[in-house]
């Protein structure tokens, strides 16, 4: 992505509310992945789906807005990696009863 000038700016979060993960951009209102790394693509996403009610939002509200997105953001995200540890801790100990 870098040879072909795709990657993610910091400045899109301000602009569309987009952060990366696992190399790429997600939408912080909508959680949408999109697919290719380009301005074009998160400004229309934005544009169509979200400017309507957050082009209004400026200044240090559109800072706060950005940060409470990007907790919710984490703790969904933390929410599967929970259940995923909790999963593999049972498989674990179903393993270790089996094999004593």
């Amino acid at each position: 992505m870098d040879i072909e000038s795709r990657s993610f700016r910091d400045i899109w979060t301000d602009m569309y509310f987009f952060v990366e993960y696992n190399s790429y951009p997600v939408c912080l209102i909508c959680q949408e992945k999109v697919s290719v790394v380009k301005e074009y693509n998160l400004r229309r996403h934005y544009d169509t789906k979200h400017g309507d009610i957050y082009s209004g939002v400026l200044g240090q509200s559109r800072k706060d807005k950005i940060e409470d997105l990007k907790k919710n953001l984490a703790k969904q995200q933390n929410v599967f990696k929970t259940i995923t540890r909790q999963s593999v801790s049972a498989v674990e100990d179903q393993a270790m009863q089996f094999l004593t």
